[in-house]
Order: C-alpha cells, then sequence, then structure tokens
C-alpha cells in the first residue's frame, strides 16, 4: 500500500502534538487564555488536515471535531471574547484553572490520537467497499412499510413525551425539566421506549421513502414538528446537533449542499434560537403579572431577549461540558475506583430488557449518575466517550480512541459508498448511527448500544414479517 505523502506528515505532526500535550498535562497551566489558543489551534489543524485527506470540508469527523471544540473549549471561546459565562456552573466558579486546564490538556491528547487512528483506518485497504447486492422489490417495499409503521407510533410517543417536558421547561425551569421524566407504570414505560425510536425511524424514513414525493414531506413536516417542541422544551444545543445529523443524511443521500447554504440553515438555526428565546420569556413576562395586555407582554419579552445574547447562552451551557470531565478525573480514583472495563460490559448487559419491572443487577449506573453528586447534585452533569475511556482504564483511556478512530473510519467509507449500497435499512443504520455518535460528545457510548441493537433487530423483524406479507400476496 503506498502511503501518501500528506498522511506521513499528518501523522508525525500528530505524534508532535501528542507529546506536546502530554507534557502540558504534568507542566500545568493557569492562563485560560493560553490553554484557548493551544486548544483553538490544535482543533484548527486537526479540522483542516483531515478535510485535505478526505478531500471533503462538510463530513463526519469535522462535524465530531467542530463539536467537541464548543462542548470542551465552548466556555473558553466565551471568556476571551470578552461575553458573559451565563450558566450556573463555569469555568471560572468552580475548579482552579490549574484543574480545568489539566483536564483540557488530557482532553487535547485524546483528540489527537483520535485524529491519527482515524487517518490510519482510514487509508486502510480493508475499508474497500464491494457493491451490495440489489434487493428485490419486496425487501423495498416491506423496509418502507415498516419504517413508516415505526415512525407513526414513535412520533405520536414522542410528541407525548416532549410536550410534558415543555411544560415543565415552561413551569418550572429547565434543571426541572432535564430530571422530568413522563407518567409512572406500565403505559409510561411503553411510551417512553417507544419515543426513543423516533429518530432511526426517522432516519429509515427519510432514506425509503427518498422517491416517494408526498410521503417525503409528510415525514419532514413530522420532524419540523419535532425539532420545534425539542427546541421549546430546553434542549436547544441538542437540537442543533440533530439537525446536524439529518443535514449530513441530506447531503450525502440527497443532494450535495454547497457552503452557502450549509451556513444558510445555520443562521436559520440561530434565528430559531432567538425565537425560542422570545417564547420563553413571554413565560417569564406573564408570571411578573403586572400587565394582560398581549402586545405589551409581547414587546417586553422581545426586548430581554435583545439584551440576552441567547448564541453565547447556549454555548455557555454546551461548554459546561468540560467541568464534567475535570470532576471524574478529580474523583476517580481518589472517591469512586476505576471501572476496569465493566461500564463497558454493563452496556452489553443493558441490551436484556428488564422484564421483572424492578432493578436489574446486570446495569450498573451512569457515569453521570454516578459522579453528578460531586458537581450538579441534584441533576445529572453529562458524561462524554473521554470520560467514558478514563473511567474504565485511567490514563490509558486513550487507547480506546483507537476503537474509536476504527468506527470513524469505518463510517465514513461506508457513507463515501453508500450509492453503491441497495441495503436500505443498512444505509439508514449507518446515517443514525453517525448522528447518534455526535451526542458521545456529552454522553456515553455505552448508552447507546441498546438503542442502536433495539432498533437494528426491531426493524429487521418487523420488515421480515411485512415482506413476508406483501411476498405471499404477490404469489
Amino acid at each position: 500500500m503506498k502511503i501518501q505523502k500528506n498522511v506521513i506528515i499528518a501523522e508525525f505532526i500528530d505524534l508532535v502534538l501528542f507529546m506536546f500535550t502530554f507534557v502540558l498535562m504534568f507542566v500545568g497551566m493557569n492562563s485560560f487564555y493560553s490553554m484557548f489558543f493551544i486548544a483553538l489551534t490544535i482543533h484548527i489543524y486537526l479540522f483542516f488536515s483531515w478535510s485535505k485527506i478526505n478531500r471533503s470540508w462538510f463530513n463526519y469527523f469535522n462535524i465530531l471535531i467542530i463539536l467537541s471544540f464548543i462542548y470542551y473549549f465552548g466556555q473558553y471561546l466565551l471568556l476571551v471574547l470578552g461575553f458573559p459565562l451565563s450558566y450556573q456552573y463555569t469555568i471560572k466558579n468552580v475548579y482552579t484553572p490549574k484543574q480545568i486546564n489539566y483536564a483540557a490538556s488530557f482532553l487535547l491528547l485524546n483528540m489527537i490520537v483520535l485524529h491519527a487512528a482515524t487517518i490510519f483506518f482510514y487509508k486502510n485497504k480493508m475499508y474497500t467497499c464491494r457493491k451490495k447486492q440489489k434487493k428485490n422489490i419486496y425487501d423495498k417495499r416491506s423496509f418502507e412499510i415498516a419504517s413508516l409503521i415505526m415512525l407513526f407510533v414513535s412520533f405520536i410517543c414522542k410528541i407525548i413525551v416532549l410536550m410534558y417536558k415543555c411544560k415543565i421547561n415552561f413551569t418550572l425551569g429547565y434543571n426541572a425539566m432535564m430530571s422530568a421524566k413522563w407518567g409512572n407504570g406500565v403505559i409510561s414505560t411503553i411510551v417512553n421506549f417507544c419515543a426513543t425510536f423516533y429518530l432511526p425511524a426517522l432516519f429509515a424514513c427519510l432514506v425509503a421513502t427518498k422517491d416517494k414525493k408526498i410521503k417525503n414531506r409528510v415525514v419532514w413536516i413530522s420532524y419540523c414538528i419535532f425539532i420545534c417542541l425539542y427546541f421549546l422544551s430546553g434542549s436547544r444545543f441538542d437540537a442543533i446537533v440533530s439537525i446536524t445529523g439529518i443535514v449530513l443524511l441530506y447531503h450525502n443521500f440527497y443532494k450535495k449542499l454547497e457552503l452557502k447554504k450549509v451556513l444558510f440553515i445555520g443562521c436559520m438555526g440561530i434565528g430559531f434560537l432567538f425565537v425560542c428565546s422570545v417564547i420563553s420569556n413571554i413565560r417569564i413576562v406573564w408570571g411578573y403579572g403586572q400587565t394582560t395586555n398581549y402586545l405589551a407582554i409581547f414587546q417586553e419579552a422581545l426586548e430581554l431577549s435583545k439584551d440576552g445574547n441567547l448564541l453565547s447562552d447556549t454555548i455557555s451551557v454546551a461548554g459546561f461540558q468540560i467541568l464534567s470531565v475535570v470532576t471524574v478525573m478529580l474523583k476517580c480514583p481518589s472517591s469512586i475506583p476505576y471501572s476496569y472495563g465493566v461500564y463497558y460490559l454493563m452496556g452489553i448487559a443493558r441490551v436484556i430488557p428488564n422484564i421483572t419491572g424492578g432493578d436489574n443487577v446486570l446495569i450498573t449506573e451512569s457515569i453521570d449518575e454516578i459522579f453528578h453528586v460531586f458537581l450538579t447534585k441534584t441533576y445529572g452533569m453529562g458524561s462524554s466517550f473521554i470520560i467514558e475511556a478514563y473511567y474504565n482504564f485511567g490514563y490509558f483511556g486513550f487507547l480506546m480512541m483507537i476503537a474509536y478512530g476504527f468506527f470513524i473510519a469505518y463510517a465514513v467509507k461506508q457513507i463515501e459508498n453508500i450509492s453503491k449500497n441497495e441495503n436500505l435499512q443498512m444505509v439508514s443504520f449507518i446515517f443514525y448511527i453517525t448522528s447518534a455518535s455526535f451526542f458521545w460528545i456529552r454522553s456515553d457510548a455505552r448508552m447507546l448500544i441498546r438503542e442502536i441493537v433495539y432498533y437494528y433487530f426491531g426493524f429487521k423483524f418487523i420488515t421480515f414479517i411485512i415482506k413476508n406479507i406483501l411476498y405471499r400476496k404477490g404469489k
């Protein structure tokens, strides 16, 4: 295999940066500003280096790089630019600068290893994709019907859950919404479970109905309703991450997007954030009870939204994730021992349904549940695939980035060769997995295992039944 010159250069630079960040961890830094410019420089290098190797600026791995910078260094960015850190927990009021910069150095080290591993596996010949054998008409038709059925059921359940969260957010606030769960009992369990299938069902429908104009429009309308309620529920940045996954699908499966269209979508997202801010402030002004004039209430809410910077507020909340990393690194293993891989195994155990209705002894608490008592006390603090690796193997957790690099390289190759794949379920599965992995930056990778397994085999089962029904009718 002939190794390209730019690959050799990139891997050499990665090695130099790895040694630099390794030394930086133990030297220590007290300056947020210096650490910010180091992190910014490294992320810019990661972005453009991969763009050159991949020959595309808008791709799966580049999105991960951008999101990692916002989540881990978003508060650094606001501090350097002079914006207020509006969130309750910030890099200015929880830990010392040296503690935070120590964790930031470890994050950068992991991202560099991830970048090097992704390049290595991406350029490996084992990723040469073979054209799939074409499926018959019953395969495509049965998958379309199965995806539409699952979308309908999951959409109804998702709307019920989101409307409840919107109510909690508007009455009790965002923190209460984060820990809120719709209903108790068997019915609520079923509804909440079915609701988790909305996004995978959405991706399946977008793939299955690509050439079905009316059905495709209905699917897009359902997503617009979903994303509006998602924004209103308070999960603003998560909504943007979801949109990013959909844009990635559209770019690779529907029509290539030009830079100006991507920027337009970004501006629309920011505009929608402002609208959500106005709606949220209407609730606040209404609560004052000083007037019943609807126009006056709207005008005051509009002024409140203008006074606040919604974009900086959103980045401030997203950038809180750096504090989760610091918390785990400070408390593990001093207060909480390393998992030594058991945590990953328990992620696999989550696949087993809890039919007893009680506590499943095979399922351990999430990192969020284990460590939040050291930081947020009452509600979740989030996690990430890097925190997860550290909790399992300590400083040697960076070696897990090699496995993640393997996955990213494989996913990128699959997306690049998506036109060769006639298996529609596999196509939708690839896009769903890549989109879901965007949440790895603020959530456990293991938390997705059950949803992925249930989605894949659930679709397989329903599609199989419908296919056999159609086949008999065809005969």
